[in-house]
Parts: C-alpha cells; sequence; structure tokens
C-alpha cells in the first residue's frame, strides 16, 4: 500500500483538478470535453504507472502536467477568432511532455536500480 501512495495522492490532485478546471473555472476556458478527454488519460496513466506499476516520478509529474498545463495555457493562450483560442494545444502538449519527462525519469530509475 505504501509503494501506491504516490499514485493515489497524485490521483486525486487530477481528479480534484478536474472539477475544480471543469466547474469552477469554466469561464477562462469555455471547453466542456476537453478537460475530460485530458482528465481520462491523465487518470489511466496515473492508474498504469502509479499503481499498477508502482512508479514515483511518472504520477507527480503527470499531475503537474495537467495541471500546470492549464496555468500555461491561460497565461499564454492568445485568441484568434470569436470563441476560438489556443489554451487546449497548449495545455495538451504540456500535459504530454509532463508525462514524457515522467515516464523517461521512471525508466532512468529503473536501469539504475538494476545497474546495482
Amino acid at each position: 500500500m505504501k509503494e501506491r501512495t504516490i499514485g493515489n495522492l497524485s490521483l486525486a490532485a487530477v481528479l480534484a483538478s478536474y472539477l475544480i478546471l471543469r466547474y469552477l473555472l469554466f469561464d477562462l476556458h469555455g471547453m466542456k470535453e476537453f478537460p475530460f478527454i485530458l482528465c481520462l488519460a491523465g487518470v489511466l496513466l496515473i492508474v498504469f504507472t502509479g499503481i499498477i506499476r508502482k512508479n514515483k516520478v511518472s504520477p507527480p509529474l503527470i499531475a503537474l502536467g495537467y495541471i500546470g498545463g492549464f496555468v500555461a495555457g491561460a497565461l499564454f493562450s492568445y485568441d484568434y477568432g470569436e470563441g476560438l483560442n489556443n489554451l487546449w494545444i497548449i495545455w495538451m502538449w504540456c500535459f504530454v511532455v509532463a508525462s514524457l519527462f515522467g515516464m523517461i525519469g521512471d525508466l532512468i530509475l529503473k536501469k539504475r536500480s538494476n545497474q546495482k
């Protein structure tokens, strides 16, 4: 159970941030479906990497990518038409990059532990 604590905390962080971003901060982004799809991807990744495989680096970075990606998107997005902006693109790529860094970090840690 102790090995899965990081995964469980990261899962709680993603779900809580989804509820906040989707419902409380809806006026900032105006998207209904995209936050759910990104949250679902985050939940599946955290369940696989953090709870099933018991990795230590991936789950927090996945959660950080979801939350930080929205913050970066809200800060750096611009409108290019009525009701159109690029917040979702920034949010998605921050999430993807953070998730990949986490998975690479777990591979490096596993390789180092196998060498010792």
